[in-house]
């Protein structure tokens, strides 16, 4: 939630719905560069999928039995 409203309410999947396909788009990317080598890592995305913030907004989010954070962003 971002100043009190729900911005994302959804049970498991991934933002892009397909995490796979990311990791594909990544090896992709590097594959010029030489590939992707070991020791390297990469997150497969977000939760939520990329989401603007602004200055003084209060977000707060909730995992079912993980628990729930909560932060202000400064102005």
């Amino acid at each position: 939630a971002v100043n009190g409203q729900t911005i994302v309410d959804q049970e498991g999947g991934h933002a892009t719905g397909d995490p796979l396909g990311v990791a594909v788009a990544l090896v992709n990317a590097w594959t010029p560069h030489g590939g992707v080598r070991k020791g390297q890592f990469a997150t497969c995305g977000s939760f939520t999928g990329l989401r603007y913030i602004n200055p003084g907004d209060v977000c707060t989010i909730s995992f079912a039995g993980l628990g729930s954070a909560r932060v202000e962003f400064a102005v």
